[in-house]
């Protein structure tokens, strides 16, 4: 109740593996892009005119040679089953897959040359899901409540035989059965009754207790923080077609990518085909499950187990995204990478191969890896002024999230099965040691000038005293995964190549060592010309990725500390349940 809490005084800022180098305001156009709208010209045109752009003259080609060394241990899975998930070894020696450098290169592209944030390929386009009600944050708990709680005239019997009027607060949401008829889902209303929990009972588990010759179910939702006095029977549905409320795929697909609700999954717990028809008395109705709803305009907006459970922000992730980085203007990674249904990419990342040996380490558990969901707002979004933001306000999202390096030891990813939560079924994973060498290749056809340039300033981000490293593969969060990455330019000289074609009537490559600069410079005046009032707030932004890239951050006092992940259910660290605000990475790193 009452005002708006101001922040908690925690003395200790939040601490977190990852942190974020903010947006350009306006995606930086490839030279591809020519203002044209590649997405609704007819494809003969497309072609013409993507061959015409390839082919022109100045273009680029050959091959960058990288080499790789190991910072950390390193663990890239093989997907396989058993008790261990062994490092990726398809010919029996470790390998960095070609996709696994593909994928943080064009990302890292992406950040340097002022790309795009589209829903579906740089972040997933989802709402997110909360429950306030025991939230530390006054705004954020009234913000639910307003939603979801409404407060009621009671009649209430006192003492002495008087009756008199109370106000109470109660749940807006109604029972129904949700069920499915021939894979489209549906709320079918009905009525609800409060039964006292009987003396001595302990209602731990959330669960659904049926009573099909009532055609009743009762819901009860588990433990709480606060004592329960009362659970619910849901009856006397209205399974006639009329009174269906059609749930729309959407709000489907939110409940079902909620990460964050982990209690009871209503889908998977509901009955399932024959077991549905016979509750029900209806042969076509495949899937029921009590529940608690709300609808609007006779459309179920969202639904849940228990009165008072997890809704969607009305806002979802995209919204949050500045609408000028969500445009389908061509950027350089749609340019070089390739653009689904458009182009394929000019690039080809060939696998890193083991160079000399690579120590395994012993497989182990590692400590889970989650981290704090978006859910955790005053984490992910712009926090300014007194009170945090949540998905619902219009703060922009914080932008590109990376992992800081951490100066992970042989151990300290292990899992501690003294302190640490073993979670059933988990893998243990066996990555290799710290000084492993790799070297792989990404041979390119046909770039621009400042298309190679963009790709070859992700290897020339480092100013002087910074030592740029990056992090590939699984377990970041737990310092795993720091490579130093080296890359050498070799181009083809074509007027060469087609003079000497067949030497003792064998193909002559004919490839040259450079250092790339004159790519580099077209590409940095691209980018300077195109960012326009964008460029002091772009420059922060690059420093914000440096300084996340740089290696020599691990010797910071504290850095292990600082960097260490928020534990959500540990008691004495209430930084979490506080919504403390994860400083940004520069203010982070001092």
């Amino acid at each position: 109740g009452g005002g708006a809490s101001p922040r908690p005084e925690t003395t200790e800022p939040a601490s977190a593996p990852y942190n974020f180098v903010s947006l350009p305001e306006a995606i930086v156009p490839a030279p591809l892009d020519q203002g044209l709208d590649w997405h609704k010209m007819e494809e003969d045109k497309r072609l013409t005119h993507y061959r015409d752009y390839v082919c022109a003259d100045g273009a680029k080609s050959g091959r960058i040679e990288l080499s790789l060394e190991t910072l950390t241990p390193l663990f890239i899975g093989s997907g396989s089953s058993g008790d261990t998930n062994e490092f990726f070894s398809p010919t029996g020696e470790p390998i960095v897959p070609g996709s696994t450098l593909r994928g943080f290169i064009k990302h890292m592209v992406r950040m340097v040359s002022g790309g795009a944030m589209r829903p579906g390929a740089e972040f997933t386009e989802r709402h997110l899901y909360s429950r306030a009600l025991a939230d530390s944050l006054a705004s954020f708990r009234d913000y639910y409540k307003e939603r979801m709680v409404e407060n009621i005239t009671v009649s209430k019997k006192t003492d002495d035989g008087r009756t008199i009027e109370v106000a109470k607060s109660v749940s807006k949401a109604n029972a129904g059965f949700l069920i499915a008829v021939q894979g489209k889902y549906y709320v079918c209303p009905a009525d609800k009754e409060s039964l006292k929990i009987p003396r001595g009972e302990e209602q731990n588990r959330a669960e659904i207790r049926w009573h099909h010759k009532e055609q009743s179910a009762d819901v009860i939702t588990g433990r709480s923080p606060q004592k329960k006095y009362i659970y619910f029977r849901i009856s006397k549905a209205d399974w006639s077609k009329e009174r269906r409320l059609p749930v729309p795929e959407s709000v489907l697909k939110g409940y079902r990518e909620d990460k964050s609700r982990g209690r009871f999954d209503l889908l998977a717990n509901g009955l399932k085909r024959r077991e549905a028809a016979g509750f029900t008395h209806d042969a076509e109705i495949s899937f029921c499950a009590p529940c608690f709803y709300m609808a609007e305009d006779g459309v179920v907006q969202h639904f849940g187990h228990g009165r008072y459970y997890r809704i969607p922000y009305e806002k979802s992730i995209a919204d949050h995204v500045p609408a000028a980085l969500q445009k389908d203007t061509i950027d350089f990674a749609d340019a070089i990478f390739g653009c689904k249904a458009l182009w394929a990419g000019r690039v080809i990342f060939e696998d890193a191969v083991l160079q000399g040996a690579a120590d395994q380490l012993a497989p182990s558990r590692s400590h889970p890896l989650m981290t704090p969901n978006p859910t955790s707002f005053q984490l992910y979004l712009e926090q300014t002024g007194k009170e945090p933001q949540h998905w619902d306000s219009d703060a922009p999202i914080r932008g590109y999230k990376l992992y800081w390096h951490q100066k992970a030891s042989a151990d300290s990813w292990r899992l501690d099965p003294e302190r640490d939560k073993v979670v059933k079924g988990t893998q243990e994973i066996r990555p290799i040691a710290a000084g492993a060498h790799f070297s792989g290749s990404i041979r390119f056809k046909n770039l621009r000038p400042e298309e190679l340039g963009a790709l070859l300033e992700v290897f020339s981000l480092g100013e002087s005293g910074e030592d740029i490293c990056f992090k590939i593969g699984q377990g970041k969060s737990l310092g795993l995964g720091s490579v130093r990455l080296k890359a050498r330019l070799l181009l083809e000289d074509t007027k060469e190549q087609f003079a000497g074609l067949f030497t003792d009537g064998a193909w002559r490559e004919s490839l040259e060592e450079s250092t790339g600069e004159e790519c580099l410079a077209a590409f940095r005046q691209w980018r300077e010309e195109h960012l326009g009032e964008g460029k002091e707030s772009f420059e922060k932004s690059m420093k914000e990725l440096r300084c996340l890239l740089d290696w020599n951050k691990t010797s910071l006092p504290k850095w292990q500390k600082k960097t260490a992940m928020m534990r959500i259910g540990d008691k004495s660290d209430t930084r979490f349940k506080d919504r403390v605000i994860l400083k940004r990475a520069l203010d982070f790193a001092r």
